[in-house]
């Protein structure tokens, strides 16, 4: 009777490992960060004042928020979810890119593709330090007046 019981576990164990494979996994971006202007560059752009971010995930992919206070003082909220599979997905807010697409190809790591009517205007690289408290999000585009922007943007990871 146990080796019955034990080896109808092992199979429902094994039927239940797709539906968790299936699932995408966790990534270090998830969570609220803030902006650190002592250690980011801007080249085509004036910095930042101030600038916060949260990464959260819901049902239909990660749900992205930004609020920016531009070096003008002008300031910048917008947001978009990403649905992980590729496709483009609309920002709602940004000046700069009405759509993007992020690859995702590791726990620490996402690559989003930045469009503007339908082309694409720039590329952002997202890197997670080891240790999970920091990012650097390293960017260039082309802005809708066509001057070049590049920047390396540091973030810091603010508790919960």
């Amino acid at each position: 009777m146990r080796t019955l019981f034990g080896t109808a576990l092992l199979v429902l164990g094994a039927l239940s490992m797709p539906l968790r494979a299936a699932q995408p996994p966790v990534h270090g971006l998830l969570g609220h960060w803030r902006y650190d202007a002592a250690k980011s560059s801007f080249s085509g752009a004036i910095p930042y004042q101030s600038a916060e971010i949260s990464y959260t995930r819901t049902p239909l992919g990660i749900h992205v928020v930004q609020d920016i206070v531009e070096g003008t003082s002008s300031k910048l909220h917008f947001e978009y979810v990403d649905t992980r599979d590729g496709r483009a997905a609309r920002v709602k807010g940004n000046p700069f890119y009405d759509s993007q697409s992020t690859q995702w190809p590791d726990a620490r790591t996402a690559v989003r593709s930045e469009m503007r009517a339908g082309k694409i205007t720039g590329t952002t690289i997202m890197k997670v330090a080891d240790d999970g408290n920091t990012y650097t999000a390293t960017s260039s585009r082309t802005l809708p007046n066509g001057r070049t922007y590049n920047s390396i943007i540091a973030w810091y990871r603010l508790p919960e």
